[in-house]
């Protein structure tokens, strides 16, 4: 096979508008590997390029970031991975760097395709095919290399002749494009998986312009709510010139007729750009930089931006107009974290359901679409979609009035002034709004509050809602203000529709601007004095609304101007996909026409679940969710001490054996962060031997708060050894501070691929047993106890997470979970998870589970745990051993998915493991939110604690352990991000060796 070495000062020309195929960012992982004493493999995919750990060292020798195995290997070593989307290889970036005389002497590549739902591949699989021949690589530095394009692929093995290091691997090409197979279906256009690239930016100086185009909003510490940081977004320099801009410019997956626009600034706070604008053309070039501009159709003209948000914006100019390639222009510059392009297909792209490109990858059926699609019809006519409510995108027509959890992100924050109150318990978001009349003078104009009680509104077939009616307030603003439940209104609405226009040059609706939001029941509106806009129009149920206005109150048209919409001039529709539009359109006959808005959400499947923790400032403390309260209440609690961590762990704020892991290492982090800024320094800081004390009392403490989790002693143990090897290297203590710092946030970051990985293990493990029974790959019923999702975790989740991965996949049906008592993890945190994350479910008590096998076909059990022995009996949230008993007597397959840390080898088998009790109290009360709902006077459901059991109960006769342990003869499978451990036939224990 035939290659190109390209020279590194050439890689903006060859490998600029190519897609990173293997990076973690679109899903890339580590599947397997031969070896990897020194440094672990999943290094080789990181986004960041390789740190200098010079003169760093842990048990096994000097650290490397990146992948390095044994010395001496007769052969070679291998490592496998598969890529984050299927695609056409061209290039490749094998990166030494810091490796000098330990680096791989040479390396070849191999590849193969295998449809989704297959198993991962072996190293000696017969369908390996060769990409790359070997080749020679040097120290410390990156080898760039070109070869022929490939066919589609999804597996990639890097060969590495015989030994050695390899610090960063790239695999770059074009994505196999996954589109609807509905083509009137509206999907994201620009996304990496639809064949989106990002062909173009003016400056790129703190993050690439590749990012906007990437799965997700960014890779987060505990759930990728909106990711971590800013890192992985596009981000200009500061600019210091009068009337400066910067642009990207994106190559569309295929032609096709836009709808709608999604722009994020996700954790863009300070750095936000000022304002944006959109423009389109249709050409043949991959790039089209020196396109005339007046080529480029303006689709969403100077628009300001707001901070840390999802902007979503109605595109203009697009009706019956093909598109191939977007520019978005920010202004004076900044960063964006993601931009998504709706739209719908109008060209004739290869995708992965056309035959030929079958043939060519070897595809054996269609391929699902991974972007969340939009029902709409033909973009023809004003937009129609209703879409989120945000600050910016009503500004045209008013002002929204809502509070905000990080006052760094409210519209305007260089003048927008928030303040404490109440004694510090509250934050004031000063006038949001103003209150403006313009009455003519002698007319009596006051000024009050009424309340609108609303009656939910008819949402017809397709989810559309007839406008029949516009309406415009001549001399006054009018806001409205959701008000909640009350005792005649227990159960209020949670959204309402908002339809506006401007008003146009007839004096009439201008109906080219007519716009449709969907605003939640925490923010109110201000209609602009003038502006045209639809009665108040709540969803679902009944809503109570609070109005501020001025009026004469006599009736008068001053007050209000009504304009009926009677459609005998023909019906404007926005259906969903499928449903015809009727009847002529006149744009200018505004007043003889009904409209109809889809309520389709756009961002529909987005909605993740809350962090456990978050922590984005590396020199800040670390905020936990506390999980008692959820899912009524949230509320972020600081921890700014070890004592704090603590007792956050103790007293079961923060829970689930991986992320309360993760906060003790944050929290050592984070002191030691503290520590070293502090003037004058702590005493602990004058020595080695003085810090070593200071730190071994800590991790100590800490290991007491829950000596059930391995994963807790797995870590201070972690942190002990790399103390340990910072002191006796010799290191001076602010030295072996940010050592034991960074080794605290690579605990954390760590959690979330190896969750991911072992999900990806169970799930295609699973399918696999459920189909060699016989039994169709498909609507898989699976149950779970407790809660080991991304609130247990660093994201994602364990036993969760398999679920996840069954759903994101298409072959779940319903997701089952116990209670969980007496913490009731189950009915409040998975159940908030699962809902959150749109999977369907059923809760049932810890009682019911025998029931549920007799009656239900369940595929599986999948649980955590807190502790695992050398022969695989498990620790886990008490109520798991009644369960896998159960199982074994209907048959159901018992899974255990948790990370390497969990196994504790040093453990015979489960007699050894401790198991923690409870105080009786805890056993005794339930808590959660009044019902019928009560909400509070800072706008919070109302809570409250009570007593279950007679008086007296509480101090004795009470049994509440908090784990059990389940033998490992009633466990099937133990998954690890290592693979699946099962017993050999007739054996009762496991044999860990290969999983661990």
């Amino acid at each position: 096979m035939t290659f190109e070495r390209v020279p590194l000062d050439c890689f903006p020309e060859t490998f600029s508008t190519a897609i990173e195929l293997s990076s973690v960012a679109l899903g890339g992982s580590i599947i397997s590997v031969s070896d990897e004493f020194f440094a672990e493999a999943f290094h080789l995919l990181l986004v960041e390029p390789p740190p200098s750990l010079k003169g760093q060292f842990g048990p096994k020798g000097a650290l490397y970031s990146g992948w390095e195995s044994r010395r001496h290997n007769p052969t070679y070593d291998w490592c496998i991975l598969k890529l984050g989307t299927t695609g056409s290889i061209f290039g490749f970036d094998v990166d030494t760097t810091h490796f000098n005389g330990n680096e791989a002497p040479q390396v070849s590549v191999q590849a193969l395709y295998l449809p989704d739902g297959s198993l991962a591949p072996q190293s000696d699989d017969p369908r390996w095919s060769e990409i790359l021949p070997r080749v020679d690589l040097g120290p410390s530095s990156r080898h760039l290399f070109k070869i022929n394009p490939t066919t589609g692929v999804n597996y990639v093995k890097l060969n590495m002749y015989p030994d050695g290091g390899i610090a960063r691997f790239r695999v770059y090409g074009l994505v196999a494009p996954v589109f609807p197979a509905d083509a009137s279906k509206q999907f994201d256009l620009a996304h990496v998986f639809s064949g989106g690239r990002v062909v173009f930016t003016s400056d790129q100086h703190f993050g690439v312009g590749s990012n906007l185009i990437i799965p997700g909003r960014g890779m987060s510490l505990i759930l990728p709510v909106c990711g971590k940081d800013m890192g992985d977004g596009w981000e200009t320099k500061r600019s210091r010139k009068s009337g400066h801009k910067d642009w990207a410019i994106i190559k569309l997956g295929d032609a096709g007729h836009l709808s709608h626009v999604v722009i994020d600034t996700a954790h863009f706070k300070g750095n936000f750009p000022e304002s944006c604008e959109l423009h389109a053309l249709t050409s043949d070039e991959l790039v089209p930089q020196d396109a005339p501009e007046d080529r480029w159709s303006v689709i969403l003209p100077r628009t300001k931006l707001g901070p840390h948000r999802e902007h979503s914006f109605q595109l203009e100019n697009v009706d019956d107009v093909t598109f191939t390639h977007v520019r978005i222009t920010i202004y004076p510059d900044g960063g964006i974290k993601r931009i998504r392009v709706f739209g719908r297909r109008t060209g004739t792209a290869a995708t992965l359901t056309d035959t030929a490109v079958e043939e060519n990858v070897g595809v054996n059926s269609p391929q699902p679409a991974v972007a969340p699609s939009v029902s709409s019809g033909p973009a023809t006519g004003p937009g129609l979609l209703a879409l989120p409510l945000t600050a910016e995108a009503f500004a045209p027509f008013g002002q929204v009035v809502q509070a905000y959890d990080d006052v760094n992100a409210v519209p305007a924050p260089r003048t927008t002034r928030v303040t404490d109150a109440n004694q510090g318990t509250a934050k004031k978001f000063h006038k949001l709004a103003p209150i403006a009349a313009s009455y003519p003078p002698g007319t009596g104009a006051t000024a009050g509050l009424s309340v609108y009680r609303c009656q939910p509104t008819k949402i017809h077939p397709g989810g559309r809602v007839p406008v029949t009616v516009l309406e415009r307030h001549p001399y006054t603003n009018q806001a409205f203000i959701p008000m909640g439940s009350s005792e005649e209104l227990r159960d209020p609405a949670s959204r309402y529709l908002v339809v506006v226009a401007k008003n146009g040059g007839d004096d009439r609706p201008d109906m080219k601007s007519l716009r449709a939001f969907v605003a939640s029941a925490g923010q109110g509106i201000v209609y602009n004095t003038g502006v045209w806009h639809q009665p108040m129009t709540v969803l679902d149920k009944p809503m109570d609304l609070t109005c501020v206005e001025t009026q004469i109150g006599n009736g008068d048209k001053s007050d209000c101007e009504i304009l009926e919409l009677d459609g005998s001039a023909g019906h404007y529709n926005s259906e969903k996909a499928g449903e015809a539009r009727e009847g002529p359109i006149d744009p200018n006959l505004m007043n003889d026409l009904d409209c109809n808005f889809d309520l389709a959400s756009p961002l529909e499947g987005h909605l993740l679940a809350l962090p456990a923790t978050t922590h984005p400032d590396p020199n800040s403390g670390i905020e936990i969710v506390n999980q008692l309260l959820l899912p009524h209440t949230t509320e972020f609690i600081e921890i700014n001490t070890i004592e704090q961590a603590h007792d956050a762990i103790k007293s079961m704020k923060i829970r689930g054996a991986p992320a309360i892991a993760s906060l003790a290492a944050l929290a050592v982090a984070s002191d030691l962060s503290r520590a070293l800024q502090a003037d004058p320094a702590p005493d602990f800081l004058s020595s080695p031997q003085a810090l070593e004390s200071h730190v071994s009392r800590h991790l100590a403490f800490l290991y007491t708060a829950r000596p059930t989790a391995v994963n807790l002693g797995a870590a201070t143990r972690r942190l002990t050894r790399t103390l340990q090897a910072s002191v006796a290297a010799g290191k001076d203590a602010r030295a072996i501070a940010y050592d034991l710092i960074a080794e605290g946030r690579e605990i954390d970051a760590e959690d979330v691929s190896r969750n991911k990985q072992m999900s990806k293990w169970g799930g295609e493990w699973l399918l696999e047993r459920v189909k060699a029974s016989g039994q169709p790959g498909t609507g898989l019923n699976v149950m779970t106890v407790c809660n080991t999702g991304s609130l247990a975790t660093s994201g994602y989740g364990t036993a969760l997470g398999l679920i996840t991965y069954l759903h994101e996949t298409g072959v779940l049906n319903r997701a089952y979970f116990t209670q969980s008592t007496p913490y009731h993890q189950g009915s409040r945190l998975t159940a908030f998870e699962l809902q959150t994350l749109g999977i369907p479910s059923t809760m049932l008590c810890d009682s019911m589970v025998g029931s549920l096998f007799q009656h239900n076909q369940i595929h599986a059990i999948a649980v955590g745990a807190d502790r695992i022995a050398r022969n695989g009996d498990t620790a886990n949230k008490v109520g798991t051993y009644n369960a896998a008993v159960l199982a074994a007597r209907h048959k159901i397959p018992f899974v255990v998915v948790a990370p390497i840390s969990t196994v504790d080898l040093d453990i015979a088998d489960g007699s050894a493991i401790p198991i923690e009790h409870r105080p009786p109290l805890e056993a005794c009360l339930v808590r959660g939110a009044l019902y019928p709902a009560s909400v509070g006077a800072q706008g919070v459901k109302e809570q409250a604690t009570v007593m279950v059991t007679p008086e007296g109960r509480d101090s004795e006769g009470v049994y509440n352990p908090s784990f059990d342990v389940t033998p490992a003869e009633l466990i099937t499978a133990i998954v690890t991000e290592k693979g699946v451990a099962t017993k050999s036939d007739g054996a009762t224990a496991f044999d860990l060796s290969s999983v661990v």
